[in-house]
C-alpha cells in the first residue's frame, strides 16, 4: 500500500510486517526465517527487533525474548524520557504563561473573540480554542514536540517488554518473582501517559499490581476496562481475574458478560465465549453442562470437555467399559493438540488417571506421568 502511494518503506520494515502476519496465522518458524536473514539482530530496525522478540516468546523462550528488548529499551528509553520531561515542562510553562496573561487582560485578540459573549460555557470554548491556537504556533514547543514523537517508537517495545516480565514473574517465586513485578511495574509507569487507554497496557498493569498485593490500584485499572462497556474487554478482564486465582470475581465479570451479550446477534460470540468461562470454573458437573450447552458447540474444545462430563456420568454410574471408551478418546483429543501444549498434555494426563479408575489397569498411570512431567517441563 505505501508503494502504491509513492512512498518507498525501509526493505526491514516490510519484513517485519511479513514476519509480523506469519506470526499472526501461527507459523512462526517461517516469520523466524524472515528475521534472521537480515543478519543477527543488532542489524534489524526497532520494529523487526520487537517482532523478532514476539516470536521468541511464542515459543517459550521468555528470557531469550527479553534480553533482545532489554538492551533496545535501556538504550532508548532514557532519551525518549528526557524528551518527554523537556516537551512536558515547556508546555506547562506555557500554559501558565497564558493563563496569566488571558486573566490580566493582556491579549488583544483574545479581548476581541471574547467581546460581548456572556455565556460560560461558550466563553470556555473560545478561551480553549485560543489556547491551543497559541501553543500549536509555538515555535519552540513545535520543536520539542517533535523530538519527542521522534524517539515515542521506544513505547510498543516497553509494552511488550512490560508484559514478558510480567509473563516471566509467573513461573518464579521469592526475589526473582518481586524483581521482574517491580521492573514490569517501572516499565509500565514509564509510558502511562502515551498507553492510557490501550487496554492491553491496563490488563497488564492491574495483574501486576494485583501480584504485587496492591489489590486496590489493580481492581481500578480492570475496572476501567469493565465501564468502558466492550464486552470482549469485559472477558479478557474475566480471564485475567481467573489467571490472579480470584475465581469469584472473574465467575462475577464472566455471568455479567454472559447476561449482556446472550440477547443480541452481534454479541452471540462474547456471550458463548463467556459460557466456556464460566465452564471451566464450575465447581459442579451439572453446573458445567449446562455452561457447555451455552457455550458454540461447534468448538473443538467445546465438544471435547462435554464428551468428559459424558465420562464422568458414566464412571459416576459405574458403567466402567463405556466411562474408560469415552476418557480415551478424551485423552486422545488433548493429545492431539501436540506435544509442546502443557495444558492439553496435562489435561490428557487426567483423561489417562480416569482410566486407571475405570479399568485397574496401570499402564494408564504410567501414561499420565509421562504426560504430566512432560507438561511441567515445557511449564
Amino acid at each position: 500500500l505505501a508503494l502504491l502511494h509513492g512512498e518507498r518503506p525501509d526493505d526491514q520494515e516490510v519484513g517485519a510486517a511479513l514476519a509480523e502476519a506469519r506470526r499472526g496465522a501461527g507459523q512462526t518458524d517461517e516469520a523466524l526465517a524472515i528475521l534472521t536473514a537480515y543478519g543477527p539482530p543488532g542489524r534489524l530496525c526497532g520494529e523487526a527487533q520487537r517482532t523478532l522478540a514476539s516470536c521468541y516468546a511464542d515459543q517459550g523462550e521468555l528470557e531469550r525474548a527479553a534480553g533482545l528488548l532489554s538492551r533496545q529499551v535501556e538504550l532508548r528509553l532514557p532519551a525518549f524520557q528526557e524528551a518527554q520531561l523537556a516537551y512536558d515542562s515547556a508546555s506547562q510553562t506555557r500554559v501558565d504563561a497564558l493563563v496569566e496573561r488571558a486573566r490580566a487582560g493582556r491579549d488583544m485578540e483574545l479581548n476581541r473573540r471574547l467581546e460581548n459573549v456572556f455565556d460560560d460555557a461558550r466563553g470556555r470554548e473560545i478561551f480553549d480554542a485560543w489556547l491551543r491556537e497559541q501553543i500549536e504556533g509555538d515555535a519552540e514547543l513545535t520543536a520539542l514536540h517533535e523530538a519527542y514523537l521522534a524517539r515515542s517508537s521506544v513505547v510498543p517495545m516497553v509494552l511488550s517488554l512490560g508484559t514478558l516480565q510480567l509473563r516471566r514473574a509467573r513461573e518464579v517465586s521469592g526475589e526473582a518473582r518481586e524483581a521482574l513485578l517491580a521492573d514490569a511495574e517501572r516499565l509500565f509507569l514509564a509510558i502511562r501517559q502515551e498507553a492510557a487507554g490501550v487496554p492491553s497496557y491496563h490488563l497488564s498493569l492491574g495483574q501486576v499490581y494485583h501480584r504485587l498485593g496492591r489489590t486496590a490500584e489493580g481492581d481500578a485499572e480492570l475496572t476501567g476496562l469493565l465501564e468502558s462497556g466492550d464486552l470482549g474487554l469485559a472477558l479478557q478482564v474475566g480471564h485475567v481475574y481467573r489467571n490472579l486465582g480470584l475465581v469469584e470475581r472473574a465467575r462475577e465479570v464472566a455471568e455479567d458478560v454472559h447476561a449482556r451479550g446472550a440477547g443480541s446477534p452481534a454479541t452471540q460470540d462474547v456471550a458463548g465465549a463467556a459460557a466456556h468461562l464460566m465452564a471451566l470454573m464450575a465447581t459442579t458437573l451439572e453446573d458445567r453442562e449446562t455452561w457447555l450447552r451455552r457455550a458454540p458447540q461447534e468448538l473443538p474444545e467445546v465438544e471435547t470437555a462435554l464428551l468428559e462430563v459424558r465420562a464422568e456420568r458414566a464412571l459416576q454410574a459405574r458403567e466402567l467399559r463405556e466411562a474408560d471408551a469415552l476418557f480415551a478418546q478424551v485423552a486422545q483429543r488433548y493429545a492431539a493438540a501436540g506435544d509442546n501444549d502443557a495444558a492439553s498434555q496435562n489435561n490428557a494426563a487426567l483423561a489417562d488417571q480416569q482410566r486407571y479408575r475405570c479399568t485397574g489397569d496401570p499402564a494408564h498411570l504410567v501414561r499420565a506421568g509421562e504426560r504430566m512431567e512432560r507438561g511441567l517441563r515445557l511449564m
